[in-house]
């Protein structure tokens, strides 16, 4: 009799048939036992009669639902027998590819055990299409958090695991739809025959240290897992690979190091050195780093990063940090616009470039070392030092530094097609000058009615109703770089509705405002403060740690229903410390549709979600690797930071990293915000 418990929604009609490979024990037993608890008849396989019986043992008055198969999954014929046995039962509708060669303890050169495990996935499968099966038909392939997502257990393993899913990617785009396919990554440990010794002897005490929930995972929760990812509820999830693990594991960061170590504040973690000159902290392997296994569904199964523009001399550059601020999507052009730090020009004067790139610059034939454009602008447009930038409608809006008191900071639109057209938006906040405006984003209004308790930051076509804002901070770094007179105003942060022509401030106590961005819904503003550095005008720039280097959140209050528009706007409200950056400062900052907030630093990206957690980061690799701490002062040895960077269409990401530009690919389901 079927458990009366289960949603309708939630499985498929009672007595569906399921087969689970290596039911015998482990987490195959679980779902076994769990898939006859929901009605199904289950076609248990494994190679050890007595596990079987100990399966349906466990399933207690649901034991009638389990059929038992005694089978060798890495020999094909036998997986051939099994199936036409378990056709007896019914035409199977799903299938759990749980069995694997033993992984602890285990004997076998490489190619033996990958060709078993692969084995042991692709014959059941094979067989199992082979069927015919009905539809709603799914396929759930276990593999593991080593491999696809971490590195660790032995070079088989690993191989074998992340092949799997590979395996379950590319058939679930062969089948379309048909039949799903999916995988199940356990790790934290699990709590299996397997497993258990080892975990008692102390095995796997570095991993449950750092693991939040204090144990090891139970092959029953696994199980529930498994059974959602089969169930008509997950008819959308196709291809998708489920972490299932209760850590960061492996752990990038020991909470507890050797008395003596340190690290400077504008240093990546990794390079925390130890009194003995050694690395207190394991570099990584990889430039993305997992601080939290929901980094996964950012970066996807096959994150990559490469550089798409360089000035480095060994590549015929001037060596000079082209690419540091803005980063502004055109999709009209598909260009990014970006500006420069301060470079000289030929005459030896100093000052900021605007420039463009295509993100597939390369792939059109563009060599690195000259894969962008600078962008000619008139010399009347008086867009001078230009810094952050930001879409308004279908013009590219920049923050402008200005230079002395003779050319004012403020907002300039661009036509971002030749011959550049140029207007100023704002230069003045009531008649006095502003400090040097740094970076600016758009607050749209609710999208509709609809959207009126959930608005929506995604519509740039309402960019232009007279209810958008733009909003804008203004520090002092004009007259820390020596462009700009003393501070005439307080470092604060402005909103402007450009239809009214009202200016207002909406934030202050920074030391230095910096980055801005607004998250998918619009009801969160997120600022940086990088007070941490600062300048004296004259060439000397000091890092003061005991400074922020701190994002702040606030909340965005709208004002309310039928008020008038023309004469109110939204404010800010409850200003609280959402992060605090170990490395560097946060300069520019994003944010995705599913919430994530992305802030450039002095290691590469940061990645927090919208709890403020740390989940990962993408580190941008010095151009060698240091093997000792005294190397580290070497210029060849230091680490790369970022200042500012944009999201592109398709999961893609450009990096502006002084004298490089870094694509990163990932997962095709990330989607930042152009606003």
């Amino acid at each position: 009799m079927a458990s009366t418990s289960w949603a309708s929604s939630w499985v498929h009609p009672a007595g569906s048939v399921i087969i689970i490979t290596g039911a015998g024990s482990g987490i195959g037993l679980a779902t076994a036992v769990l898939a006859a608890k929901q009605g199904y008849k289950v076609a248990a396989w494994d190679i050890s009669s007595e596990g079987l019986k100990k399966t349906i043992e466990m399933a207690g008055e649901f034991a009638s639902s389990i059929h038992p198969f005694t089978c060798d999954i890495a020999d094909e014929a036998a997986v051939n027998t099994a199936m036409a046995e378990t056709a007896k039962v019914g035409t199977p509708m799903m299938l759990v590819n749980n069995a694997g060669p033993v992984a602890i303890g285990g004997k076998g050169g490489f190619m033996d055990m990958t060709a078993a495990a692969f084995a042991m996935v692709h014959y059941p499968t094979t067989a199992f299409l082979e069927t015919k099966p009905p539809k709603g038909a799914s396929i759930v392939n276990i593999s593991s958090v080593v491999g696809p997502i971490f590195g660790g257990g032995g070079p088989w393993y690993s191989a074998a695991k992340a092949g799997i899913f590979g395996f379950t990617k590319n058939l679930a785009a062969s089948l379309k739809g048909s039949v799903r396919v999916n995988t199940v990554a356990p790790g934290g440990p699990i709590r299996t025959p397997r497993n258990s010794k080892f975990i008692d002897d102390g095995g796997f005490n570095s991993i449950l240290e750092r693991n939040p929930t204090g144990r090891p995972g139970q092959p029953e929760e696994l199980a529930n897992g498994i059974m959602f990812l089969l169930s008509p509820a997950a008819s959308y999830i196709n291809g998708h690979m489920l972490p299932k693990v209760s850590s960061t594991w492996p752990s990038p960061v020991p909470n507890v190091l050797t008395k003596g170590f340190t690290r400077e504040p504008f240093s990546p973690y990794y390079h925390t050195s130890s009194p003995s000159g050694s690395f207190a902290i394991t570099h990584p392997s990889s430039p993305f780093i997992a601080f939290h296994p929901s980094f996964s569904l950012i970066t996807g199964p096959n994150p990559k990063l490469d550089i798409i523009a360089s000035s480095e001399p060994a590549l015929g550059g001037d060596g000079q940090p082209f690419a540091h601020e803005a980063g502004v999507w055109v999709e009209e052009t598909q260009e990014v616009w970006f500006t420069s730090n301060f470079v000289t020009d030929d005459a030896g004067e100093k000052g900021v470039k605007v420039s463009k790139i295509r993100v597939d610059a390369l792939e059109r034939g563009r060599q690195i070392g000259r894969s962008w454009d600078d962008v000619v602008l008139s010399s009347e447009a008086e867009i001078v030092n230009a810094n952050g930038g930001t879409m308004f409608g279908k013009e590219v809006l920049l923050c402008v530094q200005g230079r002395g008191m003779e050319v004012p900071s403020g907002l300039h639109l661009i036509s971002p097609v030749a011959p550049y057209s140029s207007r100023c938006i704002l230069n003045n906040f009531h008649g006095r000058q502003f400090n040097s405006l740094n970076d600016v984003v758009v607050l749209p209004p609710p999208c509709s009615s609809r959207f009126t308790s959930h608005p929506q930051t995604r519509r740039s076509d309402l960019h232009y109703d007279p209810h958008t804002t733009i909003w804008f901070t203004d520090p002092a770094y004009g007259f820390a770089h020596g462009i700009k007179s003393s501070p005439n105003l307080p470092n604060q942060v402005y909103c402007f509705n450009p239809t009214t022509g009202d200016v207002r401030v909406v934030a202050d106590g920074f030391g230095m405002p910096n980055g801005i961005a607004f998250d998918h819904e619009g009801r969160t503003c997120y600022i940086t403060d990088t007070s941490a550095i600062n300048g004296d005008g004259k060439g000397t720039w000091t890092v003061d740690s005991s400074k922020p280097s701190t994002i702040y959140a606030f909340d965005v209050v709208r004002p309310p229903h039928g008020a008038d528009l023309t004469a109110c706007g939204p404010t800010l409200r409850n200003r609280r410390v959402f992060a605090y950056v170990d490395s560097g400062v946060p300069d520019g900052i994003k944010t995705d549709t599913n919430g994530n907030v992305y802030s450039g630093c002095g290691d590469g990206i940061q990645v927090w979600n919208k709890h403020g957690t740390l989940i990962g980061r993408i580190v941008l690799p010095p151009s060698s690797a240091p093997s000792k701490a005294s190397q580290l002062n070497e210029e060849k040895y230091k680490a790369r930071g970022c200042a500012n960077f944009v999201f592109t269409p398709g999961g893609r990401m450009l990096i502006f990293a002084e004298d490089r530009i870094y694509r990163a690919t990932l997962g095709p389901g990330v989607e930042g915000l152009f606003v």
